[in-house]
């Protein structure tokens, strides 16, 4: 899918430039990257060494998205309604069972409530890895934007966590993608070790309906 041309994919992209190429039909980060900065300086009137600056992030950011994660089959969201599903039925049940049998549904639901943590966790882990790589590749645009991706999941996470004992580490995983947002946004070089420290956190999460399964 072709990314549109502007400043979040290609971070040193102005408006004037984005807007000559735009008017010589190279609207996508993809158009971008395959110009030859000669002819194209010659019909939009932006400098060669622009144009070629301009060129190598278009490239990079392309190269980043194509190595992106593909999106999951299931949606996280199937997992959390689902889970919120079980858990209305767990409470009918309780309403009308022996307050013993309740309990041992209550913890066959908690592990419910674990592994889908767990599956969003890997998918927002997946989101912040790619975000690693754009700041790698000089693409801060993009890595802010796999940051804000990550942060859906991890609200998908807070819902779920309610439920159950991860709430704690999940509120811990929301302060730490805050930082790393805050690092990238100011191209601070700090971010790759806020971004590791958050991944880490992430892959916790993740593990954590492993263990339990174990």
């Amino acid at each position: 899918m072709a990314t549109p041309l502007d400043a979040k994919a290609v971070p040193s992209l102005d408006e004037r430039q984005a807007e000559a190429l735009r008017q010589a039909a190279v609207d996508t980060v993809e158009k971008l990257a395959a110009i030859d900065p000669d002819a194209m300086a010659s019909r939009t009137g932006l400098r060669v060494e622009d144009l070629r600056r301009l060129k190598a992030q278009a490239a990079a950011s392309a190269e980043a998205e194509a190595k992106a994660p593909p999106a999951p089959r299931v949606g996280a969201m199937v997992y959390f309604v689902l889970a919120l599903i079980l858990v209305t039925i767990v409470a009918i049940i309780y309403a009308r069972w022996a307050p013993s049998q309740a309990r041992a549904l209550s913890a066959e639901q908690e592990q419910q409530l674990i592994h889908a943590t767990a599956h969003v966790a890997s998918i927002a882990e997946g989101y912040v890895e790619s975000a690693a790589s754009n700041i790698g590749a000089g693409n801060w645009g993009l890595a802010q934007s796999k940051l804000g991706r990550a942060g859906e999941e991890v609200t998908v996470l807070e819902r779920i966590a309610s439920h159950h004992r991860l709430g704690g580490r999940v509120r811990d995983v929301r302060s730490q993608l805050g930082r790393a947002q805050e690092a990238v946004g100011a191209h601070d070089k700090s971010a790759l070790q806020r971004i590791d420290n958050l991944k880490s956190s992430l892959a916790e999460l993740s593990g954590a309906g492993q263990e339990k399964a174990d």
